[in-house]
């Protein structure tokens, strides 16, 4: 899918005059323009943006457009200043590294139909992969080998993690690819047992799945999913409490937690955590242990906006934290839902626009062009957990679900956003 951002820009060195695309300054309500039209300059020199965009309630959609009126919404001889630039499109690369140990096999909480936590990761996991097109490269690991309860020590991290059930990330290609194939039957291959070697994981995933992928496209994804604490270090060692495996002994959380920062430093490579149920608390000591879940998604890149290490607090974990949800099934959907989002093309970055201008973000227009030729007029919407439309999440513009699994999955679709120009006004062409 080929994507271009068309920009109205306002100066900051006085009002500029908007033509062809670009509002007049109406309002018009749910319907109609957010932007102001012109800039507003007080007297410190500010401006004043996006007059009608903040109370609205968007409810998303689309609307079909002609030719005429999608020219006339994002064509390059309406818009109100010529600066257009091409964004970053097309799929990421995904490695997902799922804690399969024993205490995965405990009963979920809030499902209410009697299953183990393994057996609700592994259809989200499942449905998470079905739902991303394509072009996605995503690879998947777990941890530990089956049947590994003490630590030898001093030994080769793939004694105790299961490398043997590893898929290394590359394109998902089709409904009844290879890929899907090797992904969904090592999903279903997995029967949780033994420790945790978090540690020898993370590493054997970030070096010999997510590195050693050739040709892997864009940014590069690490996801760490876990139930709590690590047990076995990197060359399968038991902490130091003796030689037992057990939660009450458990390994260094931060040598974890600067493989993820120096991941980060080294080539860019994001992590993402999700906490499953027993992560807030040891089963042993009751220790709660999201706070390193926490820091880590920090160091990762893709800790949540607001968020706090300390449980304390009324703000949120910065990972994705599911034993506050109340239904765990739904909340690990949700999350992964966030994370597939992340990779498939279907965010998009708010460029900073040159000196001396700014952007009208309560004034926009998004039309998709499918590969066929026939334009949409997609429309804004408020909640995150929208189906068809888009939304904001801080200075990215997000696909609502159903929208991002269209335009991913047409190869030939194009995708446009003008900032500045009346919002969902649909010309009207003689």
């Amino acid at each position: 899918m080929a994507q271009r951002y068309l920009y109205c820009l306002l100066s900051t060195a006085g009002v500029v005059a908007l033509a062809g695309a670009c509002g007049s300054g109406d309002d018009g309500g749910d319907e109609g323009g957010g932007g102001s039209g012109a800039a507003n300059v007080g007297g410190g020199g500010n401006i004043v943006l996006g007059s009608g965009g903040t109370d609205r309630n968007y409810e998303g959609g689309r609307v079909e457009l002609t030719a005429q009126q999608a020219d006339a919404l994002v064509g390059e001889a309406s818009v109100c200043a010529g600066w257009s630039v091409e964004p970053e499109g097309g799929p990421a690369t995904l490695m997902m590294v799922v804690d399969t140990s024993l205490s995965m096999d405990s009963p979920a909480p809030n499902t209410g139909d009697g299953r183990s936590k393994w057996q609700v990761t592994r259809e989200a996991l499942l449905a998470a992969v079905d739902s991303l097109p394509g072009s996605a490269w995503v690879g998947i690991m777990f941890y530990p080998n089956e049947g590994v309860y003490n630590g030898s020590g001093g030994v080769d991290l793939t004694e105790c993690v299961n490398v043997n059930g590893a898929v290394p990330p590359s394109a998902l290609g089709g409904a009844d690819s290879q890929q899907r194939q090797l992904i969904s039957g090592s999903i279903q291959a997995v029967d949780p047992d033994g420790c945790t070697p978090t540690h020898g994981a993370y590493v054997w995933g970030l070096q010999d799945g997510l590195r050693a992928a050739t040709g892997a496209p864009g940014r590069h994804q690490m996801l760490l999913i876990t139930d709590g604490q690590p047990t076995l270090s990197i060359d399968c060692q038991t902490g130091p409490g003796g030689r037992t495996c057990t939660p009450a002994n458990p390994t260094d959380k931060v040598v974890i937690q600067q493989e993820i920062a120096q991941a980060l430093a080294q080539d860019g490579t994001l992590t993402w955590i999700i906490g499953s149920p027993g992560s807030e608390e040891n089963e042993t000591t009751g220790e709660d242990v999201r706070d390193w879940l926490s820091v880590a998604a920090e160091l990762g890149n893709t800790a949540t906006a607001g968020c706090d290490h300390d449980p304390s607090t009324p703000a949120p974990f910065c990972h994705f934290d599911m034993s506050v949800e109340p239904d765990f099934a739904t909340g690990l959907a949700n999350a992964l839902a966030s994370v597939t989002g992340q990779i498939v093309g279907c965010v998009y970055d708010i460029p900073t626009p040159p000196t001396g201008f700014s952007i009208d973000r309560d004034a926009v227009n998004m039309v998709v062009t499918t590969g066929g030729g026939q334009s949409y007029l997609i429309r804004r919407a408020s909640d995150p957990n929208c189906s068809d439309g888009w939304y904001y999440d801080g200075d990215q513009v997000v696909l609502c679900s159903q929208t991002c699994s269209d335009v991913e999955n047409d190869v030939g679709a194009s995708l446009d956003l003008t900032f500045g120009c009346a919002t969902n006004e649909i010309p009207e062409i003689a």
